[in-house]
């Protein structure tokens, strides 16, 4: 089972498979819009391309590999990620649901890639998420790593939604 649990309302958090930590993202400060995290020996941060906090550029030691654009009236957050063979992928994460929201992750395609289903923490005023993975059988991208990148661009929603 993969969850992925914030200890802070900030937006850091932990992905975890089996109980285990796979990688955690942490903002820079309190005040930083920047988020960072070391994978496979990379060091990936997610920084704001703009004062607007609407696009958000991805880094791999220093090198631009990606972007997260969040489109709020046009029903989603456009992640669009480069892999180990210089491949662009690009996805979608929209929102779905109500009273129960969820978040769902759909490739170019439209094909369905993967859920994520929160549950708010009171201790820390912030939301927990099961990970549900559907087919996945890309060799270029981690599947780790683009949740990472779910993970952020689901708190981002939160913390928008929150903000208004």
């Amino acid at each position: 089972m993969i969850t992925i649990e914030s200890k802070t309302s900030r937006g850091d958090f932990t992905l975890y498979e089996n109980r285990e930590p796979v990688l955690t993202m942490k903002r820079r400060g309190w005040f930083s819009v920047s988020n960072e995290m070391t994978y496979l020996g990379h060091f990936i941060e997610i920084k704001p391309r703009n004062i607007w906090g609407r696009k958000y550029d991805i880094f791999d030691n220093g090198r631009i590999v990606g972007e997260i654009i969040a489109e709020p009236f046009f029903g989603g957050t456009d992640i669009v990620v480069e892999g180990v063979n210089y491949k662009k992928h690009r996805f979608l994460l929209k929102r779905k649901g109500f009273f129960t929201g969820r978040f769902e992750l759909y490739d170019a395609q439209g094909d369905f890639v993967l859920s994520l289903h929160p549950k708010f923490n009171w201790s820390t005023f912030s939301f927990n998420m099961n990970v549900a993975v559907g087919y996945w059988d890309e060799d270029d991208l981690d599947i780790y790593e683009l949740l990472a990148y779910c993970g952020f661009a689901a708190f981002l929603y939160y913390r928008r939604r929150n903000s208004k």
